[in-house]
Order: C-alpha cells, then structure tokens, then sequence
C-alpha cells in the first residue's frame, strides 16, 4: 500500500482537518505510511508510530503553545512533551505517576525527570497537580458540584487534600475562590436540590 492510496479518516472528519496548524502534513503521512509497512512485520513498531501520530492530532492549542520549535538542550523532544501532556489531559482525573510518564515515551524514570523538568519548567509532579488545579477551576466556575466531588473528579483522594494543594497552588482556599470567581452559580441548582 502506497502513501497515495493511503486514504485516512478519523472520528471526526478526514486527516487534513483534525491536524492543527503546527502539526507538519509530511512527518504525520511518513509516521502513518510508517506504521501501515511496519503492521506486518514490526508491531511494536507500528503500535510507535502510531501512538506518535495520534500525540500530532490530539495536540490541543494550549499543548501546542508549550512545546518549544526546538527542544532546549537535555530536555524532552518535542512530540515526547506532546504526548505527556495530552496523555496527562486525557488521564487526569486518575492516579498519574512520574514513572508511568516515564514509560510512555521511552526514558529510565531518572532521565525522564531530568528531561521533563528542562521542559517544562517544573517537576512532573507540581505539573499534574497544577493542570489538576486547573481542571478544578473549571469545575468550580462551570458546575455546582460540592467541593469534595471536585476534588474526586480531578483525581485527588479528598477535599481536605485538594484544599490544601490549592491554597498553596492558587493562594487561597476553593471555597473563597468560587465565591469570589462564580457568582452566577447562585442561581444553579446544587447537588441533590431541586430546580426552582
């Protein structure tokens, strides 16, 4: 099967236009074509390939946004942040651990650390807690959610635990922070309440 006659549609439309602007055609055809030769012989090459093409398609704008056009000396390539970052956005509200990162693109679990702190600036755990945080903003300004389902749904084990991270992470406590930030969910309905 040749790249011509490789014809590619994903869940929401041909292959063209689920890739962002950054995401160059060329290299995402030659991971495919890559991929569709190694299927027979390589499947763990092919599943490679693969998964690098998928980290080019769900790449969100923010993601985009944060890996460099060039990765900094000792850092992470650029498609390993790609693929970290949306791994971790995918699998936020889950246990997420530095080594299973780790794993996912290829490095020991003391190289990866060393590498993913040159890229992004801070440890792989103060990362995740502060896209959990901000996860839970959302939350809070779009749901009427009691704090302790917030804190369930962004993968912390309590409330007692997600106010203490996001006192130190955002500088005050949820409770003070919703109020101040989400006046207009007065007028929702709470959990277990009944509309008016």
């Amino acid at each position: 099967m040749s790249a011509d006659s490789l014809e590619l549609t994903s869940s929401s439309g041909s292959l063209e236009e689920s890739m962002t602007p950054e995401t160059p055609p060329g290299l995402l055809a030659r991971l495919v074509v890559a991929a569709t030769a190694a299927s027979l012989s390589d499947r763990e090459k092919a599943r490679s390939s693969l998964e690098d093409a998928l980290a080019l398609l769900t790449t969100s704008p923010e993601t985009a946004a944060a890996v460099p056009a060039r990765a900094p000396r000792g850092g992470l390539a650029p498609w390993q942040v790609r693929r970290v970052a949306a791994y971790v956005h995918v699998h936020i509200g889950t246990s997420l651990r530095a080594s299973e990162l780790a794993k996912l693109v290829r490095l020991s679990y003391s190289h990866f650390n060393r590498a993913f702190k040159v890229s992004f600036r801070e440890t792989p755990t103060a990362y995740i807690m502060r896209q959990r945080m901000r996860l839970a903003q959302d939350k809070m300004l779009t749901t009427g959610h009691p704090l302790s389902q917030v804190a369930l749904e962004c993968g912390l084990c309590d409330q007692a635990h997600f106010s203490r991270m996001f006192r130190r992470i955002v500088g005050e406590s949820p409770r003070l922070w919703r109020r101040q930030f989400a006046s207009d969910l007065s007028s929702e309905p709470k959990c277990g309440q009944p509309a008016h």
